[in-house]
């Protein structure tokens, strides 16, 4: 029996814009003595603010017109994603 040659194409999007991401763009620094900084750090699993909400449901139309102009079929992918946030 012959092995079957299979290719995976992996696809990856980096998470939308979170509370965390917002606050370290207020206080316009890296500077982990900064209060805002050291409170976007201390946040765990971070909801997305408005602007990520929108990036998000943005990503799924945008990602299958690409991925079907690629010639790739769609309906018989896989996707997977962090339970970070689901449901909430």
């Amino acid at each position: 029996m012959a092995k079957e040659d299979r290719q995976i194409q992996l696809f990856m999007i980096r998470h939308s814009r979170s509370c965390s991401n917002y606050l370290r763009n207020v206080a316009d620094t890296e500077d982990r003595a900064h209060p805002l900084v050291r409170a976007s750090q201390n946040l765990r699993d971070p909801a997305l603010s408005a602007v990520g909400r929108r990036m998000a449901a943005e990503y799924g139309p945008r990602l299958r017109e690409a991925l079907t102009a690629a010639g790739l079929d769609t309906t018989s992918m896989l996707v997977g994603s962090s339970g970070l946030q689901i449901g909430r």
